[in-house]
């Protein structure tokens, strides 16, 4: 298709048409051939002048024509007036066309805008159960933020926000979380509006409470208000060997050997079941455990298997929570608050560090995978115990 001849805009047949003005085309489409040519016809038949003879005269610049015609001439006056006039109505809507997109690229985005964008954005690029996802996450940072924020009063920090969310949510699904807010804050359609921004993300490990053992004092009060010979052997096997409610409870009589045996001379246990899954290892016992064991054991009925039982051959606790509950109850009775069944391993643990100051050992005894997990289990005070007296005596 033959490209329309452009008229009262284009430089090559028309040079006082250029527009002058900074950031405007300097040539720019009018009216087309068949539209001027309507508005020939149409002046024409106004002024009562021959279309043929109007339509050779009109195609001419005023440079060029020139005739002695004074309807001629006044008809193509009239007619290059009115282009002129379209020519500056065109301009003026250039012009504020132009500064719409300047006032538009210079309005300030707000949170809720860019969350809009991007959800915009992405609904074709990811799955339905990915955009839910993105939604509900983007959802609660405006519920937090503000929808209405602008960009430039929103300071980065995502700490309190993750903070806020993270205890409703397990290890697991809040780092997808946070995952899918960077995904937002780094996608092309709304980075550019986050440009010059520092976000701090935090850890989004879990902030475990302190665990603080036991004190001496509170260890005479349990055992002063021991109501039963299963809670005192759950108080010598939990405090002097450390072992959790589940594998103290699987202990069996079978398991002892206080005399030592072939494979280790010293007095030992073997460990039916542990949390990692090992079964039977020999753990070596404490001098008050083994005290404690031979005591014990000089008083039971031989019609006993288990070592935790109600005297009669059954398990006095059915299940591990049932375990723990039961020594809540006779730590709480005691007087002791805030701890539980457990407190009697981060105690044990603290203790052997304290008699040690070997880190290394204590990991060992407490069959723990890494050292990292070790200090998890002790206090403040005992985290530096030690190391700087050990320090300003190394030399190289």
């Amino acid at each position: 298709m033959p490209q329309a001849k452009l008229v009262a805009f284009d430089r090559r047949d028309n040079p006082q048409s250029r527009f002058n003005v900074p950031g405007l085309p300097k040539t720019t489409q009018l009216i087309s051939k068949t539209e001027f040519e309507l508005q020939i016809k149409k002046l024409a038949k106004s002024v009562s002048l021959p279309v043929d003879r109007a339509l050779d005269i009109s195609f001419k610049h005023p440079h060029e024509f020139n005739t002695e015609d004074v309807d001629s001439a006044l008809f193509h006056k009239q007619l290059w007036d009115s282009l002129h006039e379209q020519r500056e109505q065109q301009k003026d809507s250039l012009l504020a066309e132009i500064e719409a997109k300047k006032t538009e690229n210079t309005q300030e985005e707000t949170l809720g805008s860019l969350v809009k964008i991007y959800l915009e954005t992405i609904d074709t690029e990811v799955s339905v159960r990915r955009l839910e996802l993105l939604q509900q996450i983007t959802g609660q940072f405006l519920d937090h933020f503000g929808a209405d924020t602008l960009v430039s009063d929103f300071d980065g920090d995502m700490t309190a926000f993750r903070n806020k969310i993270k205890h409703s949510l397990a290890k697991n699904t809040l780092v997808l979380r946070i995952a899918g807010l960077k995904a937002f804050t780094r996608h092309y359609s709304v980075s550019k509006h986050f440009k010059g921004k520092d976000f701090v993300w935090g850890c989004c490990k879990k902030v475990k409470p302190e665990k603080q053992p036991f004190s001496d004092k509170e260890l005479e009060a349990i055992l002063a208000g021991v109501s039963s010979n299963n809670h005192e052997r759950y108080y010598y096997f939990a405090l002097y060997a450390g072992f959790r409610a589940e594998e103290i409870q699987n202990i069996q009589l079978k398991h002892f050997f206080l005399e030592g045996s072939e494979q280790m001379p010293e007095p030992h246990i073997l460990i039916p079941k542990q949390k990692s899954g090992r079964k039977n290892q020999r753990y070596p016992l404490l001098p008050q455990l083994v005290e404690f064991l031979k005591r014990d054991l000089s008083r039971r009925s031989s019609r006993e298997v288990y070592f935790l039982d109600n005297s009669f051959g059954k398990q006095a606790w059915e299940t591990r929570h049932g375990l723990s509950q039961a020594i809540k109850q006779m730590i709480v009775k005691a007087g002791v608050e805030g701890k539980s069944a457990h407190t009697f391993r981060h105690t044990f643990c603290n203790k052997i560090l304290l008699q040690t100051k070997d880190i290394y050992l204590v990991s060992k005894a407490m069959r723990h995978s890494c050292v990292q997990v070790t200090e998890e289990y002790l206090s403040e005070e005992i985290q530096e115990l030690g190391i700087a007296e050990r320090l300003t005596k190394i030399t190289f």
